[in-house]
């Protein structure tokens, strides 16, 4: 039975710089909750092509800026 309960939200910056901690702390009690799965709120923006492409396009996106 797990009795360690840990925090439900982790705010930024604590989430990426105590990440590697939680993850062990969770996966200890048998919690897979706290895996890191970071897509953000960009993730529905993204597209499928193959790796080439997707070079070529950052690399065309990124003369833009």
């Amino acid at each position: 039975m797990n009795t360690t309960r840990l925090p439900a939200i982790i705010q930024a910056p604590m989430a990426g710089v105590s990440t590697p901690e939680l993850a062990a702390a969770a996966v200890a009690c048998g919690d897979h909750e706290f895996d890191a799965c970071w897509a953000g709120q960009g993730a529905a923006l993204t597209r499928p092509m193959p790796a080439a492409a997707l070079v070529d396009t950052l690399y065309a996106e990124s003369r833009l800026i």
